[in-house]
């Protein structure tokens, strides 16, 4: 089963977390720390797994990424949008696989069209959010 801290690591190979971040954490944010992604779970409703184009077999994994920046919105929403961006490409793990070499995103479907601005915390470090739910091939499945 894939977790939310592999979906951090497999965010941590790409150029966007290298290039504007300087480190992420899951579940719980450490207010000293700026210039961090984190990754949430996020919990969802709604109905059972189907078939996805030819996979019979996937997992989804929705979750919630809270990009905690620094105290300027620019620089906050640019590192946000390069988050975004590269989710948003045509099939981001063909370079990025995840945990494995079996295991691949086929799929993200977002909740927006862009960041979320939600503010800052109270040390006026500004922060976006960016909800998205990927469809990621179950192991040792669909694999030929």
């Amino acid at each position: 089963m894939i977790g939310v801290y592999d979906i951090l690591m497999w965010l941590n190979k790409s150029q966007a977390y290298q290039q504007y971040f300087d480190g992420g954490y899951c579940g719980k944010l450490d207010n000293s720390r700026e210039k961090v992604l984190g990754v949430y779970p996020m919990r969802q409703s709604g109905e059972p797994y189907r078939a996805f184009q030819a996979l019979e077999s996937y997992q989804k994994i929705p979750v919630s990424l809270l990009i905690h920046y620094n105290r300027n919105i620019d620089d906050t929403q640019r590192a946000a949008d390069a988050v975004f961006q590269f989710l948003r490409t045509p099939s981001p793990a063909e370079n990025l696989p995840l945990v494995s070499n079996a295991l691949r995103v086929h799929h993200i479907d977002f909740t927006t069209t862009e960041p979320i601005f939600v503010g800052t915390d109270e040390k006026g470090v500004f922060e976006f959010v960016i909800e998205c739910l990927l469809y990621i091939e179950k192991e040792n499945e669909n694999i030929g």
